[in-house]
Formats: C-alpha cells, sequence, structure tokens
C-alpha cells in the first residue's frame, strides 16, 4: 500500500475547477472518514475506515498518509486538506450503485437479508436475524422482503432514518 501512496500535488483547492457531482461525492467520502461527525479526520478514523475498506495498513503507513494530508500540522484533516491528498492519490470514489452491487453479491438488482448479513460480516460485524429484519422494516418500502437500488439509496441518503 505504502508504494501507491504519492505526496499530495500543491494547488488551491478553492481555484481549481470541480464538478458539482465530484464535490458531493468528496463530501460524502470525507463523512465516511469522519466517523463522530466533528468536521475533522483523526488519525484513528483514518486507520479504521482504510480497514473497512479490506486494507491492512501499517503503523508507519498510517503516519505517512496523516502527516502528508495534515498541511497545516493541528493534528486533524479539514476537508480541504481532504481534498488534496484524495485528489493526490485517485481511488475512485464509490458511489451508491457501486456500494449497492457490493452487497448484491448476486447481481440481481435486489439485496436479500442473507446479502446484508454476509456484507456486514464482511466488515467485521455480526447481524442476527432479527437485526436484519429490523433493517428491512425500515429500508423495505414496499414490503416485497428484498431491497432495490432505489430504497437502499433513499436509506442512504437520509441520516435520520434510523432515529425516527
Amino acid at each position: 500500500m505504502g508504494s501507491c501512496f504519492r505526496k499530495p500535488k500543491k494547488f488551491d483547492v478553492k481555484r481549481e475547477p470541480s464538478k458539482k457531482v465530484d464535490m458531493e461525492n468528496m463530501r460524502a467520502l470525507f463523512k465516511q472518514f469522519d466517523t463522530n461527525s466533528d468536521g475533522f479526520i483523526q488519525k484513528d478514523e483514518l486507520r479504521n475506515v482504510m480497514i473497512q475498506m479490506g486494507q491492512a495498513p501499517t503503523d508507519a503507513e498510517v503516519d505517512e498518509m496523516f502527516e502528508a494530508a495534515d498541511s497545516n500540522k493541528d493534528g486533524n484533516i479539514d476537508f480541504n486538506e481532504f481534498l488534496v491528498i484524495a485528489r493526490s492519490n485517485p481511488i475512485p470514489a464509490v458511489s451508491l450503485r457501486d456500494m449497492f452491487y457490493e452487497i448484491d453479491v448476486d447481481l440481481d438488482g435486489f439485496i436479500t437479508r442473507e446479502e446484508l448479513q454476509r456484507a456486514f460480516q464482511r466488515m467485521g460485524h455480526f447481524l442476527t436475524d432479527d437485526d436484519a429484519k429490523v433493517v428491512f422494516d425500515v429500508i423495505d418500502a414496499n414490503k416485497d422482503g428484498k431491497i432495490d437500488f432505489g430504497e437502499f439509496s433513499r436509506v442512504m441518503s437520509d441520516k435520520d432514518i434510523f432515529r425516527k
């Protein structure tokens, strides 16, 4: 992994023209890293997200990435610092459709309870049958026992859906 890492290019994020979609994807990606929602990425959050993405970073690799991104050396990566490092190290931003098909392993256009449980397992979490039922009760709007892309994208864009 360390050999894939490139130091950030110097450019002014505010001057760089960006497509609106790209910025929305970057903000969504930033939020995935900012697990405590404080507006910054700390070193432990960076490590945890990398692990969830299937990587096994060493302490030195995490330190190197973090130090390269934290340009003002305040111990946090803010959104502008994140943009610099993300654009210097192109990792394809995962779209909602890509995420959907990561879970929909048989690619039939629907997520079943079993596929959902296996996805959680791959991330190191155990989802009981009862847990899966609760998730489906909330997400499966048409109550057909499957989650289609529309239902999936609705829940992924509604951060308060499980608080209702």
